[in-house]
């Protein structure tokens, strides 16, 4: 049981820091791929693109892994945006409720507010 508590603890790590590194691995690829084209360079254009397939690889990940975290209670997935309605006293960090919860998830907080039915979950010791 313990052993199967840490892999799902190392699987919500990773979700979240995969969501929160897809905007800014994003801009990177195209200041890349920028810089590649002003440049006129082949090996600027060949790193830019190894970066593209490399991100690209990342967010896909990410989509196939987001849909497993999820609340306890009432099976909401945190990182994927749904169209439920949300707790009226759910922080948004941006505008965007999944923030603080890839935060929280990332520093490992004892307790995470699901922000679709508002109860607090233990998800690491």
């Amino acid at each position: 049981m313990a052993q199967k508590r840490r892999f799902n603890e190392g699987r919500y790590i990773l979700t979240a820091y995969l969501f929160l590194l897809r905007y800014p691995l994003i801009l990177l690829t195209v200041a890349l791929l920028i810089r590649a084209v002003i440049n006129q360079d082949l090996d600027q254009l060949l790193h830019a693109g190894v970066a593209a397939v490399v991100t690209l690889v990342l967010i896909f990940v990410f989509f196939m892994k987001s849909s497993q975290v999820s609340c306890r209670l009432c099976r909401a997935t945190f990182l994927r945006n749904l169209k439920c309605t949300k707790k009226s006293h759910v922080r948004n960090l941006f505008g965007s409720h999944r923030l603080p919860v890839a935060f929280a998830l990332v520093t490992r907080q004892k307790k995470i507010r699901c922000p679709y039915c508002g109860e607090k979950h233990h998800y690491f010791d």
